[in-house]
C-alpha cells in the first residue's frame, strides 16, 4: 500500500514540476515581451524629447525660411496672375 501511496504522489510532484516548467516559460517569454516594449517606447521618448529640443532651437530659422519660401511663391504666382489679367485687357482693349 505505501508504494501505490509513493507513486501517486510522486506523479502529482511530476504533474505540477510540469505545470510550474511551463509557467516558467510563459513568464520568461512575457519579460522578453515585455522589455522589447520598453525599448521601443524608451525609444519614441528619446526621438519626442530630441525633436522639441531641435524645433527649439532651430524655430527662428525654421519659420524663416517657410516664409521667404511662400513669400517667393506668392510673389510667382501674383507675377504670372497679374500678367495675364493685362494681358486678358489689352486683347479686350485691341478689339
Amino acid at each position: 500500500m505505501p508504494d501505490s501511496t509513493d507513486k501517486n504522489v510522486l506523479d502529482r510532484l511530476d504533474q505540477i514540476e510540469l505545470h510550474l516548467r511551463h509557467l516558467d516559460s510563459r513568464d520568461r517569454w512575457r519579460m522578453i515581451g515585455g522589455t522589447i516594449r520598453s525599448l521601443i517606447n524608451v525609444g519614441f521618448l528619446v526621438f519626442a524629447i530630441w525633436s522639441s529640443w531641435y524645433l527649439l532651437y532651430h524655430m527662428t530659422d525654421i519659420i524663416k525660411t517657410v516664409s521667404e519660401q511662400t513669400a517667393k511663391a506668392t510673389m510667382e504666382y501674383g507675377k504670372s496672375g497679374s500678367q495675364d489679367f493685362m494681358k486678358q485687357m489689352q486683347d479686350l482693349l485691341k478689339k
